[in-house]
């Protein structure tokens, strides 16, 4: 079981938790035909709306040219009407749609609507149109609402079509018992060979707060491979253990193996030794992935239950990740980081200061709050004006001579005592 994410509301958090499932031979069949015929309602409902699409760009252009405008809300208010409704769809059914559940076919449309509206919202990250489900992705699922399926102890049931007469009720079962709270929209979905199921729940704050006494302020800077962390004495928290560092060099292994079986035998790519390396391939990423998420959750848990207050770095994660060490900086997890850190700290609850992202934390001095300008500044390089090394921090003030990422976690400690968030603070104030 793992924590997927976590929404605040007012008197409560809805919490997902991931369970994994283990279907029977016969349960995984029907388990694959309703991930399907899910895909297939998607498809469908996709192609009438790319006809209604094309007609309000059409539109759009024709009125262009007359001096008036079309909004694109139009889109979702009056072009739906042209395409046939979720009722007339599960009215126009097919006979042998009967056998799987209705509820499928609705949720199916709905996500449709809500991709739609965010593809015409250019603001929304991740900005563009829904595409065309495919049976060769690696991730195959389908969703239910709340009323449509029911959990009890270690099983989950989904009821079974209207005329369904073959089979009963699909029953699958976890190693893990549900919770008892109320529950919302359920996504099942299959990958790499394995099924799981992702639950909502809708817990009370006063059920998740802890009793521990919180204590003292820490400052984290985060790195490739490491994080600093200073509370009044400086810590490293390494990130590269052996167990991901076996991991590594077996997977560099199996993608030069696949690497050169594309190379020099690109007809046979779907050969049974091809098959057998990309299977060893996505077993050794997917173990990756868990002994990161395990070993994140268990951080943010011990820095949560010990300090007050925790000082973080506003980093343009998507941005860096486009430079030179794009492997080392997905490695080392910065936006998992973050968004772990800030549920937890609404958890317990935690005050967690976020620094503005250009607060010169590498620049400034921790002891004498000298910042370097110009040629002075520390790059990824160094200073070649006065030959130091990137982890090397010289101050030309006072004299002062530190690590360089030990520097900046003790500039975040001070970040609320600085001069750069009084002056930020000042003008926020004027502005409201």
């Amino acid at each position: 079981m793992k924590r997927q994410s976590d929404k605040k509301t007012e008197n409560a958090f809805i919490r997902t938790l991931v369970y994994r499932l283990y279907p029977s031979k016969a349960d995984q069949v029907r388990f694959q035909s309703y991930c399907d015929y899910r895909r297939y309602i998607w498809n469908q409902y996709k192609d009438e709306s790319d006809h209604a699409y094309q007609r309000y760009r059409y539109e759009k252009t024709y009125y262009a040219k007359l001096g008036m405008k079309v909004k694109a809300k139009d889109f979702c208010s009056k072009y739906p009407t042209l395409i046939r409704t979720k009722k007339q769809i599960n009215h126009d059914k097919k006979a042998w749609e009967y056998q799987y559940p209705s509820k499928i076919a609705l949720m199916a449309m709905t996500d449709y609507d809500n991709a739609m509206s965010n593809f015409i919202n250019k603001a929304m990250p991740d900005w563009g149109k829904p595409k065309f489900r495919s049976k060769r992705n690696p991730r195959q699922g389908f969703k239910l609402p709340a009323k449509s399926f029911k959990l009890s102890g270690k099983t989950i049931t989904v009821a079974k079509g209207r005329k369904d007469k073959k089979h009963g009720n699909l029953v699958l079962k976890t190693r893990q018992e549900f919770l008892d709270y109320p529950t919302g929209t359920v996504s099942f979905y299959m990958e790499k060979g394995r099924y799981y199921v992702a639950v909502p729940y809708i817990i009370p704050k006063e059920k998740l707060k802890s009793n521990t006494e919180f204590k003292g302020t820490a400052g984290i800077d985060l790195n490739v491979n490491h994080y600093n962390l200073y509370d009044g004495q400086h810590q490293v928290i390494d990130l590269n253990m052996k167990q991901l560092k076996f991991y590594y060099e077996r997977i560099k292994h199996y993608q030069r193996l696949l690497a050169r079986k594309r190379k020099f035998d690109k007809k046979n790519i779907g050969s049974h030794n091809y098959l057998e390396t990309k299977t060893k391939l996505q077993r050794d990423y997917s173990r990756v992935v868990n002994i990161q998420n395990d070993f994140l959750q268990k951080l943010v848990l011990k820095l949560c239950q010990k300090y007050e207050r925790i000082i973080i770095e506003d980093l343009d994660v998507k941005h860096m990740k486009m430079g030179i060490s794009s492997k080392g900086l997905h490695r080392s997890m910065f936006g998992a980081f973050r968004h772990v850190l800030t549920y937890k700290c609404e958890q317990y609850p935690n005050e967690l200061i976020v620094a503005d992202r250009l607060y010169p934390s590498t620049q400034i001095c921790s002891k004498c709050q000298y910042r370097k300008t110009g040629d002075e500044k520390i790059t990824l390089w160094g200073n070649k004006k006065h030959h130091t090394k990137h982890n090397e921090y010289i101050c030309y003030q006072c004299g002062a001579e530190l690590d360089r990422d030990e520097n900046a976690s003790i500039n975040l400690y001070q970040y609320l005592e600085s001069k750069w968030y009084k002056e930020k603070s000042r003008t926020e104030k004027q502005t409201v």
